[in-house]
């Protein structure tokens, strides 16, 4: 999610509006977990890969969570990246051997844990440009890798407008519709974006496509 209108982090090199066919849900009307990273506190919570990933890659965004990359609940602290970056980070040394156990990417496919945390593949998660940020074109010749660190505590979903319920009665089709809409936002509890730690991203990760 990203607020801003002119080089957002969805539509960079453009400026759309809430009435831009087919961009405008990009408008959610708050700012979300990659936009705190690399936008808001990027000096500090985004760093520039420029290469393949590897197993550092994970331990570089914990480090820069400082307090946050230790979680309360198991859980609480998450990897987060595309599905490109994801397959790719089967191949990472470290995960594909496991000394030859039946941990490894080799046996299971899959990466349940790096550092303890779990990791998330999402397909909502979109490759990007050289500068984390995916085009307006929707990066159809750069097509880099990113991966996320969160500390889920710190964030809350909330409601901007409560649910609201409405039926309808469909005579000629004997049967009563329900119609169900709300308002949804997500919020870091910091209350400072600009300083705030518990999210960190990579980017610019090269190989992955």
């Amino acid at each position: 999610a990203d607020t801003t209108v002119t080089n957002g982090i969805n539509s960079d090199g453009a400026t759309i509006s809430k009435s831009t066919a087919g961009k405008a849900h990009w408008l959610l009307g708050f700012d979300g977990l990659i936009h705190l990273a690399l936008v808001d506190n990027s000096a500090n919570q985004s760093f520039d890969k420029a290469a393949a990933i590897d197993a550092d890659v994970f331990n570089r965004c914990l480090s820069k969570m400082g307090k946050y990359a230790l979680p309360r609940r198991r859980g609480d602290v998450v990897f987060i990246s595309d599905v490109p970056t994801s397959v790719r980070a089967l191949s990472i040394t470290e995960f594909e051997t496991v000394d030859s156990g039946m941990g490894s990417t080799l046996s299971t496919g899959e990466i349940m844990n790096v550092y303890g945390k779990p990791y998330i593949t999402t397909d909502e998660m979109r490759q990007a440009d050289v500068d984390g940020k995916v085009t307006d074109s929707g990066n159809a010749t750069t097509t880099l890798g990113r991966i996320l660190a969160v500390n889920t505590s710190q964030w809350a979903v909330g409601f901007r407008r409560q649910i609201t319920v409405e039926m309808d009665r469909e005579a000629g089709k004997g049967q009563t519709v329900m119609y169900v809409s709300m308002r949804v936002a997500l919020t870091e509890r910091s209350g400072t974006r600009s300083t705030a730690k518990h999210a960190a991203i990579a980017y610019n990760i090269t190989g992955v496509s």
